[in-house]
């Protein structure tokens, strides 16, 4: 390996080199306890600095010095292509070293924020991004940064060949040592035994990979909670919100059924409908596929029973631009209503049924009911005489309001909510079921397809993951974020269900297959970076224990306050840091 110039100190970004103004002088409450200003939506970052500046073997090679000059300088590699030239490295580093100089109470990375924007263009700008991915980019980018080896070898990758797992996971590891050393790898880095097996001829591949941490998936992932408001038929009470869960790929059907149970009623007598704009944008049919319904789509569940057809009965307000034509539209608000009618169906069995399900929020005297188009927003005729028979072309019905008067728009949107709403519809899961669900075969699917060298085809194959050793510092990242199709594009959602994690003692040994690494596979919680909300308006924070004195602090960007431990199921759990029991070694 070639020998390297020692850069100088003033290269390094340290406090000392480089004070920034921008940082808040005080004493914080325990050494490296800062907060971290928001730069503009750089909530992700600051919490996954926290997660990261906790993690004290690499916080603690950052704040060493040797003969006079931070060590780190003296590992920073310049010529790697697959770095950033150190330019990374030398600001983490001087992130480190104000964030535990016990000078501020709150710092600013700004400039830390500049080398990962040149680093990764991703993360440039000043939108919301995933605290996972940034963990990924900076912790490739310091062990690329700081890398020992300067001249990489050609190294081609170990394919099994009928040898025992051991020896290829032993020669798999040196060959990897052969192009990569770093702080990096000496602490956070372990191996996986991936096993690809080719569906049509049953050919097997074996491999043995680095990583630094594990992305595991939630079981039942393909679960789907959906909320909806249901209306009982022709019930002056309140609606009823509830929240169930059911496969993605089940159908309307399915999740019909599943609301009826919830609320003790029949499912073939519901109509599941998208209410959007103050009336029914869309009536989903039986068939239709729950994976199609879109996030952001508010689902009511109106109750009908038995019927021919049904009608909406909408809300709306004579435009204030009305022409004495009357064709002028009407403004649209509170919930829409759907009811049942037959041929025999009488306007006034219509008008008793319509007081009768409005009655709690508004006074029959404040409206009129009027035939309206089918989008309900133009007045059409009025509603014949009550012994007349409802006319079969109606299929739309406004209450035209004169004034707000007679409208108690509060009881309008109230609903009660069930049992099912208080947990948000979340399950409990262990994280001994993520690693258990991690290690599953799964077959590939028509976009990732894996080539047989013995078919000499792409293929469906099924591949397996496997632990085969941990390294000290452990990072478990739980995918609550996942890809959902849509009908006409794939969306993002969150899951919000708890996962049962240990604070102390994590027991990794049943997971790992290396004989030698599960002796050492018991660890402790040290950190967590926390996600809340949703998609759109998320926030994240962190919480992580000072090594020092055991105590536990919460960071919400530059606020930092004591924490009382860490709930061992938050469902704002996302990246969870665990370093080795005391006394143990790999």
């Amino acid at each position: 390996k070639a020998e390297r110039d020692p850069k100088p100190f003033a290269r390094s970004y340290s406090s000392s080199a480089r004070p920034s103004r921008s940082h808040v002088r005080g004493q914080p409450p325990a050494r490296g306890a800062v907060g971290l200003q928001n730069l503009g939506n750089t909530c992700f970052m600051n919490s996954m600095l926290q997660c990261l500046s906790h993690t004290r073997p690499l916080t603690d090679y950052f704040l060493r010095d040797e003969e006079g000059e931070p060590f780190y300088v003296r590992q920073i590699n310049e010529k790697n292509p697959l770095g950033s030239g150190g330019d990374l490295a030398r600001a983490y580093a001087g992130f480190i070293r104000d964030a535990w100089s016990g000078s501020y109470s709150t710092v600013t990375p700004s400039a830390l924020k500049r080398a990962v924007s040149g680093w990764k263009s991703q993360f440039s700008g000043y939108q919301q991004q995933d605290s996972q991915e940034l963990m990924m980019a900076l912790l490739d980018g310091l062990h690329e940064g700081l890398n020992e080896i300067i001249q990489k070898p050609y190294v081609e990758q170990l394919e099994s060949k009928g040898e025992p797992d051991h020896e290829l996971a032993k020669e798999s590891w040196r060959r990897f040592g052969l192009r990569n050393k770093s702080v990096v790898m000496d602490h956070c880095m372990g191996q996986l035994k991936s096993h690809i097996t080719c569906d049509k001829c049953g050919h097997e591949s074996i491999l043995f990979d680095p990583y630094n941490h594990i992305s595991l998936p939630l079981p039942a992932a393909g679960a789907r909670r959906v909320t909806c408001t249901l209306f009982k038929k022709h019930s002056s009470s309140r609606p009823l919100k509830v929240i169930v869960a059911v496969q993605a790929k089940d159908t309307v059907g399915a999740l019909k059924q599943a609301l009826a149970k919830v609320a003790s009623l029949d499912g073939s007598a519901l109509d599941l409908c998208d209410v959007w704009g103050h009336r029914v944008y869309r009536t989903f049919s039986d068939n239709f596929s729950v994976e199609h319904i879109k996030a952001n789509d508010e689902l009511v569940a109106f109750e009908l029973g038995e019927r021919e057809r049904a009608i909406d009965v909408l809300c709306g307000r004579v435009s204030r631009y009305a022409s004495v034509d009357r064709q002028s539209p009407y403004e649209l608000f509170g919930r829409p209503l759907r009811i049942a009618v037959t041929s025999s169906t009488t306007c006034g069995e219509v008008r008793n049924v319509v007081k009768q399900c409005t009655k709690r929020f508004c006074d029959e005297a404040s409206y009129v009911l009027r035939i309206s188009t089918a989008a309900g927003t133009r007045f059409e005729s009025d509603l014949p005489s009550d012994d007349q028979l409802l006319p079969k072309e109606v299929a739309t019905l406004t209450l035209e309001f004169k004034s707000d008067e007679g409208f108690d728009e509060d009881e309008s949107d109230r609903v009660e909510e069930h049992a099912s709403c208080l947990e948000n519809g979340h399950r409990d899961i262990k994280l001994e079921d993520c690693f258990r669900k991690f290690a599953e075969k799964e077959q590939l699917g028509e976009t990732e397809m894996w080539y047989c060298g013995k078919c000499k085809e792409h293929q469906r194959a099924y591949k397996k993951l496997d632990l085969w050793s941990a390294p000290e510092i452990l990072i478990l990242h739980l995918k609550r974020f996942q890809y959902a199709q849509n009908t006409y594009f794939v969306h993002r959602q969150k899951l919000d269900d708890r996962v049962a994690f240990p604070v102390e003692n994590l027991d990794l040994s049943p997971h790992v297959l290396d004989p030698e690494s599960r002796r050492s596979a018991q660890y402790d919680l040290y950190a967590v970076s926390e996600h809340s909300g949703g998609l759109g308006g998320g926030h994240y924070t962190a919480t992580a224990k000072d090594d020092n004195t055991g105590v536990w602090y919460h960071y919400n960007d530059s606020v930092v306050s004591r924490a009382d431990g860490v709930q061992e199921s938050d469902p704002k759990a996302y990246v969870l840091f665990y370093k080795r029991r005391p006394g143990k070694s790999s």
